[in-house]
């Protein structure tokens, strides 16, 4: 039988440093994600192209469903450092723990 077909960006391991978000402070949450106090993260799998941006992108698990949309929609807009592997920027997939505090 044939094998199943393997995505070949998520096959090899990048072998450079992981990928960062680039000229990012943080996210300024909207007053109406503000209001009570709360803590939790929401972790995304985003796949970067080789220069860094973001070409796709979904929660891989969250404890904040109602902040998903609003960090899936900043985040969409953000540039990373590009992803490496042999020293050569390469599609990539990253995993992206994004910690939200409210006090």
């Amino acid at each position: 039988a044939p094998a199943d077909p393997v995505d070949p960006i998520a096959q090899a391991p990048l072998d450079g440093p992981p990928p960062k978000p680039v000229g990012v402070a943080g996210l300024e949450l909207p007053r109406e994600l503000r209001k009570k106090k709360i803590s939790g993260r929401i972790v995304l799998l985003v796949k970067l192209s080789a220069e860094g941006e973001v070409v796709d992108l979904r929660v891989d698990s969250s404890d904040l469903p109602d902040f998903e949309p609003f960090v899936v929609g900043e985040v969409r807009q953000w540039r990373f450092t590009p992803p490496t592997r042999q020293g050569e920027p390469v599609e990539a997939f990253a995993r992206l723990p994004i910690p939200i505090h409210v006090n």
